[in-house]
């Protein structure tokens, strides 16, 4: 009896370090290389933007929006974590 309350305990213990690091980690992710990506796509994206509009008519413009929205999306659902899919898109789509 008291050895399966121990192995309870432990288990709970184990899962909450594992809840906690996993956190943690996911917040490293988020101020380390999360917020820095999405300001640099920001002024990558600001850039051609200005410049598409330039150098292109209208129908030009929105097949090249439409293109890089779909290139960005999929390489963020290949590369990043899936919460920041939808902050690549808002920022692909909203500078564009």
């Amino acid at each position: 009896m008291i050895t399966q309350t121990f192995l309870f305990i432990s288990k709970e213990r184990v899962f909450f370090i594992f809840k906690f690091l996993l956190n943690y980690v996911f917040q490293l992710y988020q101020e380390i290389f999360e917020e820095p990506f999405l300001e640099a796509s920001g002024e990558f994206y600001t850039a051609e933007a200005s410049s598409l509009l330039q150098q292109s008519d209208v129908t030009r413009y929105i097949e090249k929006v439409t293109w890089r929205l779909a290139q960005e999306e999929a390489r963020a659902y290949k590369f990043l974590h899936k919460s920041s899919v939808a902050k690549v898109r808002y920022r692909v789509f909203h500078l564009f």
